[in-house]
């Protein structure tokens, strides 16, 4: 096939297969091959060997690890919902894909572990289709195999299964992905008190998972499939509405021991004046809230004193002539103005870590120094994941930021996230290559002012 540009492929063997095992592979086999779509495996040929009784499937070469491996190895092992989300949405597309098909196709066994983030350029892969049906609204599709517990919908324990039967099964691989756990069983949910579903939410059991997305994930997950979403297009949708009532918190990373960082006279005087203007900044808010009954107090006093000034101009017209009296006038105090709203002051040196979630999968230190900021706009350098750079970017008056690393020759570094409380900076970052797309390098960081 010319079309192929890659050179290494793999090949699924399967040894001895009963003739259950046999029609599956087979199955998957050509159902894999008349599909087409950037997040399936292809697959371009499916063969047998009777003497030696092996069944084989010539397919691609996907390198990389599956996202129930990577899960595990983060620090509470759960993503942030910005990283989940980014994760799943090739695979979202892929599955609407099936779906949509002529016949739609029914994967059946979505959970993270049959998702495959490569460890090159390129998104998320699904994989295993051994369980997967070509659905007919005239037929019931069912299995001997029922999928996966804890993501396997009631229906596929005996009843027919649907497209909203991949609807659950997304519901659970995101309450898996955001909170850590893997959810209770669809069958031990279905056989036990209908009053008390042991499924706790997702917002009940994370706290920072807002509970809007928790409500979404909750009816993906109904165990009536009526009253689940009726399509994964309509899932997600509701779900990004969701993600943006409010944020999630990103959760904190732990520091690992950093190198010492040197630091001159001329860093130190700047930094003692970054930290005074943060603490100019927060008494001004500050200032703000108190200002208001001032101002309002000072308009009374002010009203008052112009009616009794009026009262006594008409009380000496209508009586006689009093002593003279000396009056000693009061200076005009000023009310203050209201300043414009500040941008958040940035210190001139930060240092964290920075973890590397989809590729090296590994944490190294950050640093981010000689910080130059002009109003919502900031610039310095850069030094993390084994790379150097200059950095530049913007921070909005309600402390989220975004700034982009310039690796020479090899793309960019691109950042988003917020300033928290206690001055720290954390957030996502994704690694973009010279067309701009996303590679699959990607992951979270954490730096907190030097001072």
């Amino acid at each position: 096939d010319r079309s192929v540009k890659q050179n290494v492929f793999a090949l699924k063997e399967l040894i001895d297969p009963s003739e259950h095992d046999r029609s599956q592979l087979s199955f998957e086999g050509e159902l894999l091959k008349r599909l087409a779509h950037p997040s399936l495996p292809r697959v371009y040929q499916v063969f047998e060997n009777t003497r030696l009784k092996r069944l084989y499937l010539l397919m691609d070469y996907i390198e990389g690890k599956n996202l129930e491996a990577i899960r595990l190895q983060q620090p509470q092992q759960r993503f942030s919902l910005a990283l989940a989300l980014s994760l799943l949405a090739p695979i979202v597309d892929a599955i609407n894909y099936l779906h949509y098909q002529e016949l739609p196709v029914v994967h059946r066994d979505i959970k993270p572990a049959n998702i495959i983030v490569p460890m090159k350029e390129g998104p998320a892969f699904l994989v295993d289709f051994g369980l997967a049906k070509e659905y007919s609204k005239d037929q019931t599709t069912t299995l001997i195999r029922y999928g996966s517990p804890g993501y396997a919908a009631p229906e596929q324990y005996g009843q027919g299964t649907s497209p909203r039967t991949d609807v659950y099964a997304l519901g659970a691989t995101l309450y898996t992905l955001l909170t850590g756990i893997v959810p209770v069983d669809a069958l031990t949910r279905s056989v036990s008190n209908r009053d008390v579903d042991p499924l706790v939410p997702a917002d009940k059991l994370y706290p920072d998972v807002s509970a809007p997305v928790a409500g979404v994930i909750d009816r993906a997950m109904m165990l009536d499939s009526a009253e689940r979403f009726a399509t994964v297009e309509e899932y997600w949708q509701k779900l990004k509405v969701a993600a943006t009532q409010p944020a999630v918190k990103s959760p904190g990373v732990v520091l690992s021991a950093l190198p010492t960082l040197t630091l001159s006279e001329k860093d130190i005087a700047s930094i003692t004046r970054k930290n005074a203007q943060r603490r100019a900044y927060a008494d001004h808010v500050r200032r703000r809230k108190m200002l208001l009954p001032l101002i309002l107090a000072l308009m009374l006093i002010t009203v008052t004193a112009a009616s009794f000034s009026l009262y006594a101009l008409r009380y000496q017209h209508s009586n006689p002539p009093i002593p003279q009296v000396t009056h000693t006038s009061t200076p005009h105090r000023a009310i203050p103005s209201v300043p414009a709203a500040l941008y958040p002051p940035l210190s001139t040196t930060y240092a964290g870590t920075i973890f590397d979630i989809g590729v090296a999968n590994e944490k190294t230190a950050l640093y981010l120094s000689n910080i130059h900021q002009s109003q919502g706009n900031f610039s310095g350098k850069f030094q993390g994941l084994g790379k150097v750079g200059t950095f530049s970017g913007t921070v909005t008056k309600d402390g989220k930021l975004q700034f982009t690393v310039a690796i020479p020759g090899n793309g960019t570094i691109s950042f988003q996230g917020n300033i928290k409380l206690a001055g720290d900076l954390t957030g996502e970052f994704y690694i973009l290559n010279q067309s701009g797309q996303r590679t699959g390098e990607f992951g979270e960081w954490n730096v907190s002012a030097l001072s």
